[in-house]
């Protein structure tokens, strides 16, 4: 059994092995322009990992989030259709 800073010496390594996507490459997998991610950056709703130079570096589970998000986007702008007839 692993004790607990093991455990988290593990875990950032295992952090530094996930491919990491540049802004283009998670642009293309959104399928939004990459101004828009730029905007979505200045305005603080999307948070990426920024490299040596500063670049923002996205992970997949960032993208996961970012897809997640704009689901319940889409959903909350649907309008709500009452089943009472």
């Amino acid at each position: 059994m692993l004790d607990e800073p093991d455990k988290k010496i593990i875990r950032k390594v295992e952090k530094r092995k996930l491919k990491r996507y540049n802004l283009s490459q998670t642009a293309k997998i959104l399928n939004v322009p990459r101004q828009t991610l730029y905007y979505w950056i200045k305005k603080g709703w999307v948070k990426p990992w920024r490299d040596y130079r500063r670049y923002p570096v996205f992970t997949v589970f960032d993208i996961d989030k970012i897809i997640k998000w704009r689901n319940t986007i889409k959903l909350s702008r649907e309008p709500y259709v009452s089943r009472d007839v």
